[in-house]
């Protein structure tokens, strides 16, 4: 076999062809061409004048031999080398040069580099609008070569790139932000209030635990054992390290459970964060139920350690601090390592008044600011004046001693009057009528706490000594 004919010539007119010896076929908009049985050719009887000088190629039409599907419908062989003659003798041919195969390849990398370029850059919609506009161009510029050389370039390879490269980028994006959301949903899980873990997982909505300044109302909360039960269970290291674990677990619950962010410090030391990652502008009120919580909690802790025959007579201790101020928070920490925490003054101050507990007797202890704002609706006793290191003016502290039917009771009632008489008496330096309120308080039930011990010794000392130079009923402290 020779080589492939590369080209045919009528006349003056030339078709290339492929490599292979092929031509493509370009069919005009009208197809119809003059049609006649075969035997009126082939009769020589019959009047074939309209025939003179024509060429005439014979062959069975649809109905009687196979169909050729074309870009203008289906017909028969005859037709469509009718066409091939047609488009020969014209010399009208389309031509696909070799190199437009690269010319489209070559298309197809620079032009998918480039939306992957741009789609990194703008919102998805405006990439898929510059792919659409590019592609257009594409599709334009084919038009213009077929419209002016006959050249055959395919445009959609491009496009489809074009297109493709902005949905990998956007696919990209969607399943780094589904793999982030799962890291966050991961590395806070028992962490974060439930709405906050519910937005996570619906809307993946990673941003709302951004870093952020606001005021937020702090828990600082601490378990330990007193040094009896310490000594108790000195042989036994792994119960008194699994008890305080267990503690926390069920602490941390009680925190989420009350809408607060949980985070577990060394130790037995947990901090609860309100008004945050979620805003919530009751969060001072929410901070103080939450508190309550956290002792109903550990009054259940210490009723299952009596039950147990290896814990029996060892309790916990919870001592609370309650804050509230301006605060940065959100994740300090990568990894496994990172935690939802707050710093600023009103954790600083919650850490303080926590220590203050086991000094006074209450458990819960608060400061001005959330006394203000809650003393309407939670039973507190004021415990102190102070003079911090921080502050010039005194500040006072209050024990949240609880709820609102504590508070509506005749009991703490009656508590509270004599304690504020005491407290008054005390700052003016009247020790005598310190005394009497003293002896109401302490005959008040659940009154048996290290606070009317202390009182009943500055008493005693003032009655000796006398009231200090300058007092103002403060006392000075170190924060």
């Amino acid at each position: 076999a020779g080589a492939p004919v590369g080209e045919l010539k009528v006349g003056p007119r030339k078709i290339t062809l492929s490599t292979d010896g092929a031509m493509r076929l370009y069919p005009p908009r009208h197809t119809a061409a003059p049609q006649t049985p075969a035997w009126r050719v082939l009769d020589k009887a019959a009047t074939n004048g309209q025939l003179s000088g024509q060429v005439v190629l014979i062959g069975l039409d649809i109905d009687q031999g196979r169909a050729v599907e074309t870009a203008q419908g289906v017909m028969s062989p005859v037709q469509v080398q009718a066409l091939a003659a047609r488009q020969i003798w014209s010399g009208a041919s389309v031509s696909r040069p070799n190199w437009a195969g690269y010319l489209e390849a070559i298309a197809v990398m620079l032009l998918g580099a480039a939306a992957i370029m741009w789609s990194q850059r703008l919102d998805f919609w405006k990439a898929i609008g510059v792919a659409a506009l590019c592609s257009l161009a594409l599709l334009i510029a084919s038009a213009g070569a077929f419209m002016a050389g006959n050249l055959l370039i395919n445009p959609m390879p491009a496009s489809l790139a074009l297109f493709l490269g902005a949905f990998s980028v956007r696919g990209g994006r969607s399943l780094g932000v589904v793999l982030r959301d799962d890291s966050v949903r991961g590395s806070f899980h028992g962490s974060l209030p439930e709405p906050t873990m519910k937005k996570l997982r619906e809307e993946g909505a990673a941003e709302i635990l951004d870093g952020d300044y606001r005021p937020l109302s702090v828990l600082a909360c601490e378990l330990r054992l007193v040094d009896e039960d310490l000594e108790k269970l000195a042989d036994t290291p792994d119960d008194v390290t699994k008890l305080i674990a267990s503690a926390c677990i069920d602490l941390r619950k009680a925190i989420i459970d009350a809408g607060g962010a949980a985070d577990q410090a060394e130790g037995g030391k947990i901090f609860a964060y309100f008004n945050a990652p979620l805003e919530n502008a009751d969060h001072i009120n929410a901070a103080c139920a939450g508190a309550l919580r956290l002792i109903e909690s550990m009054d259940k802790v210490n009723a299952e350690l009596e039950a147990s025959p290896r814990l029996r007579g060892v309790q916990l201790h919870l001592a609370i601090g309650v804050a509230s101020g301006d605060c940065f928070v959100g994740p300090m920490g990568h990894g496994r390592n990172n935690r939802y925490s707050a710093v600023g003054p009103a954790v600083d101050m919650a850490t303080f008044l926590r220590r203050q507990a086991e000094y006074y007797g209450p458990a819960i202890i608060c400061d001005e600011t959330v006394y203000r704002k809650t003393h309407h609706h939670f039973a507190f006793l004021e415990l102190d004046r102070l003079k911090t290191n921080k502050s010039d003016k005194p500040t006072s502290i209050f024990a949240l001693v609880g709820n609102p039917f504590i508070k509506s009771s005749k009991s703490y009632r009656a508590l509270d009057e004599a304690h504020r008489k005491l407290l008054a008496a005390y700052r003016e330096g009247d020790v005598e009528t310190a005394r009497v309120y003293l002896l109401k308080a302490k005959e008040s039930p659940g009154a048996k706490i290290a606070l009317f011990d202390i009182y009943e010794q500055r008493l005693r000392e003032m009655a000796e000594n006398g009231a200090p130079k300058d007092w103002d009923g403060a006392h000075s402290v170190v924060v």
